[in-house]
């Protein structure tokens, strides 16, 4: 008789214990939206791509996805894709 008890973990075909959940899938969205003070105008079109491409190139070294970037002469919108293990304060 052989009894198993397993709090954690799921086993494999070939035995082998691995830890989490089966099929456990985790994304989080962020919407951030900087703002320039007092809401002026100074993000220039012609700056507005590379701006766009400096802050990509912010969120990629973080090993995070960005999925939208928008720069508005006033403000700007990310959408970015968080890995669950991603802490905000190491940003």
């Amino acid at each position: 008789m052989c009894i198993e008890t397993r709090t954690h973990g799921v086993r494999s075909s070939s035995g082998a214990t691995h830890p989490g959940m089966a099929n456990t899938y985790s994304q989080i969205y962020v919407q951030v939206v900087f703002a320039v003070e007092a809401r002026q105008a100074i993000i220039r079109e012609e700056r507005r791509e590379k701006l766009q491409r400096y802050m990509t190139g912010i969120v990629t070294n973080q090993n995070q996805k960005l999925l939208a970037i928008y720069c508005m002469p006033d403000h700007t919108h990310l959408l970015i894709g968080l890995k669950p293990s991603m802490l905000f304060r190491t940003w």
